[in-house]
């Protein structure tokens, strides 16, 4: 929860505010393009874009890095998990292609030090919720 708090107001007002009114993020998100015709519809579709996040968390914050740190080492588990995560994020906007570099490292790092990717995942999870709210409203 320290991390939540700590990171999370400045990855929304460093990183997100600023994305969510640059074209590129505004033509891609929200991905669900009806999904600002009513409060109700959004909420739905956030809430089921949350499946998406704790799947892509598990995955990679979980599975992969994980799995590879007893095998291949801290350092290299990282890696693996931000270069694999980074190519998933080709042919979204440049920036946010180039921000997964540092924010793979960071979201990997918070899942070592607290041993779980949950943490990571509301983190990611808000900030996919924050963009699309800024984006459509």
């Amino acid at each position: 929860l320290k991390y939540i708090t700590i990171f999370l107001p400045l990855i929304i007002l460093f990183i997100v505010v600023p994305a969510s009114r640059l074209n590129m993020f505004q033509t891609e998100y929200p991905l669900f393009s009806g999904a600002g015709k009513s409060i109700l519809i959004f909420i739905i579709y956030e809430l089921l874009y949350g499946l998406y996040y704790f799947s892509y968390e598990f995955f990679y914050r979980g599975y992969i890095l994980f799995g590879l740190k007893e095998f291949a080492g801290v350092f290299n588990s990282l890696l693996v998990q931000v270069v694999i995560s980074t190519l998933m994020h080709i042919g979204k906007p440049s920036l946010e292609v180039l921000a997964c570099i540092p924010g793979g490292f960071l979201f990997g790092y918070i899942a070592l030090k607290t041993r779980s990717f949950i943490y990571v995942f509301i983190i990611h999870w808000f900030i996919g919720i924050m963009l699309d709210t800024l984006v459509v409203f």
